[in-house]
């Protein structure tokens, strides 16, 4: 059966249901929940990445948001925590999330038009890494990466960062070195917002 979600116009004004085909062919906007985990370690700031599953229609392989995913027709932002769960195995408390708001977010290819309302959130992550477990095929590893490292990657002032690459049901953590070719390709805007955010955030939770 076909997932139904709840479209809006640009000023999100209910129009009412259409499945998730329609919504990315007609380019009707709808809601998703993205939350970023976050962490400090030893007065670095880092941030996390989901490594994309190489079975996944859009963007197979490649970098993004650490739990992310559509709220499905009726769903409240409290349902769309379940992401979390789903995609890194990781039973996370409401009210350990932090809200940053409500973000319009465009992008469009090849007949693929993806306009978004994101319910922005963030989680201070002190999980060891053998607590993260993918189960449902949309996630092969976790990516940690210095908040600052990403940040000259998306502004294309590196070449490439240094990254570790974690599969905990492998025993697996290791090295890596991550590109801008290796991140999803949201715009420059949305990853300068959600790492301003994130070093808010951080600052507030440990000191500057």
């Amino acid at each position: 059966m076909a997932e139904m979600l709840d479209v809006f116009d640009e000023k999100m004004n209910p129009l009412g249901m259409r499945t998730r085909e329609d919504a990315h062919k007609l380019g009707l906007w709808h809601q998703t929940f993205q939350c970023w985990f976050v962490r400090r370690i030893e007065g670095v700031d880092y941030i996390y990445f989901q490594e994309r599953h190489e079975t996944k229609a859009d963007f197979p392989g490649l970098l993004d948001i650490t739990a992310a995913g559509h709220l499905s027709a009726g769903e409240t932002l409290a349902d769309g925590a379940r992401e979390i769960e789903e995609e890194l195995g990781v039973a996370v408390p409401r009210d350990a999330l932090i809200y940053a708001g409500c973000k319009p977010y465009q992008y469009a290819r090849d007949g693929f038009i993806d306009n978004e309302f994101c319910h922005v959130h963030y989680y201070v992550c002190e999980l060891p890494f053998e607590a993260f477990r993918f189960r449902d095929g949309e996630v092969s590893a976790i990516v940690l990466t210095k908040l600052a490292d990403a940040r000259r990657l998306v502004r294309d002032r590196a070449a490439s960062v240094p990254a570790v690459r974690v599969v905990p049901e492998r025993g697996e953590r290791r090295d890596i070195v991550v590109g801008r070719a290796d991140v999803v390709p949201h715009e420059r805007r949305y990853y300068e917002a959600a790492f301003d955010e994130a070093e808010r955030l951080l600052a507030e939770t440990y000191g500057r």
